[in-house]
């Protein structure tokens, strides 16, 4: 059980500032190392042989350690930040009945223990009317208090426990990021396709926050949309979604990029297939073959400004001064004809 003095030495504040401050970084360390994923991307297309295939492999290799480090930054964050937001209202529940009962003349010993103020009237009967009264009020806050300590220390065993576990994962990763990880065996059945992970929100957050950063990018991996589930973390779910929005917009830009690379000429305005006039049934097929191809490519370019006018709208460098930050809770693969995210 926790003691009044160590509740109020407490700063959930604190907390909360620091999760937001290291979620601030770990963004920023994402957005390089995206940043120079697409400068290697670029220079690969322009080299070509074994040396260059080589190259290809160890940066998706880190590629792969840096996104591991993130997810094991993020994990961290939020262990911080669910820290705030448990052991916040437990230390106001605390202190609150500590100090009404203090300024109701009680002694309160940090342990929670209340004890009245001795009545002392000079009348034995009304003394001993008023001494039960002050006894009773002071065992009604002694009620009160006494569990609200022992919830707020559950809360803050609850709370060092995750937030140790979070830092060990990220120290293990700090050691070796690119180091292949084993997988809990509750996984490792999910991804064989023995097992499932749960609906319900409340039992996926359990199971959620059970995982280790390498167990969650995994699942991330096998199911690019985990980000949608109802009980992921939000910062959790930001992450994961911007990582399956960048890799929905690299995708679409490669189907375009083939669809183009199918018909040049087209794609350039040229040599499109006439629609007027008396035509021969080879020229009614091209006809049709082109307006099939540009309904593909329309769909595809719609479904691409999309995904660019999500990425705009929760880019922090295109964020107005005093905007709060957004979060992208939801990001999946749009249906043609549709614009946004499903």
């Amino acid at each position: 059980m926790a003691t009044i003095s160590q509740v109020r030495a407490w700063d959930p504040t604190g907390l909360a500032a620091a999760a937001t401050a290291l979620e601030q970084k770990n963004r920023d360390f994402k957005h390089a190392v995206e940043s120079a994923h697409r400068a290697v991307d670029f220079a690969l297309d322009q080299w070509k042989g074994e040396a260059s295939a080589a190259a290809s492999a160890r940066a998706l290799a880190d590629s792969i350690a840096a996104t591991r480090l993130t997810t094991g930054v993020f994990a961290e964050a939020d262990a911080l930040s669910e820290a705030a937001a448990a052991l916040g209202p437990a230390r106001a529940a605390v202190i609150d009945i500590a100090d009404s009962a203090i300024a109701e003349g009680m002694a309160v010993a940090d342990d929670g223990r209340v004890s009245a103020p001795r009545y002392g009237s000079g009348n034995t009967a009304l003394d001993i009317l008023g001494q039960a009264a002050f006894d009773e009020k002071a065992h009604s806050f002694e009620a009160r208090l006494v569990p609200a300590l022992h919830m707020a220390g559950s809360l803050d065993e609850g709370a060092a426990a995750a937030l140790s576990k979070a830092a060990g994962d990220l120290a293990d990763l700090a050691q070796s990021p690119s180091a292949q990880q084993t997988m809990s065996a509750v996984v490792a059945a999910i991804l064989d396709g023995n097992a499932f992970p749960p609906v319900g929100a409340r039992e996926f957050n359990e199971f959620w926050e059970s995982l280790s950063p390498n167990d969650k990018d995994a699942l991330a991996a096998f199911d690019p949309g985990i980000g949608n589930r109802d009980g992921m973390p939000a910062a959790d779910r930001d992450h994961f979604n911007r990582i399956n929005l960048g890799n929905l917009q690299s995708s679409t830009s490669t189907e375009l990029a083939d669809l183009d690379g199918r018909h040049p000429d087209w794609a350039k305005g040229r040599n499109i297939p006439s629609d007027a006039g008396s035509v021969d049934e080879a020229d009614q097929q091209a006809r049709r073959d082109y307006e099939r191809w540009q309904q593909q490519r329309a769909d595809l370019q719609q479904r691409l400004d999309g995904y660019g006018v999500l990425a705009d709208q929760i880019d922090p460098t295109l964020a107005e001064e005093g905007d709060s930050e957004k979060y992208l809770l939801g990001c999946r693969r749009q249906r043609s004809g549709h614009r946004g995210t499903e």
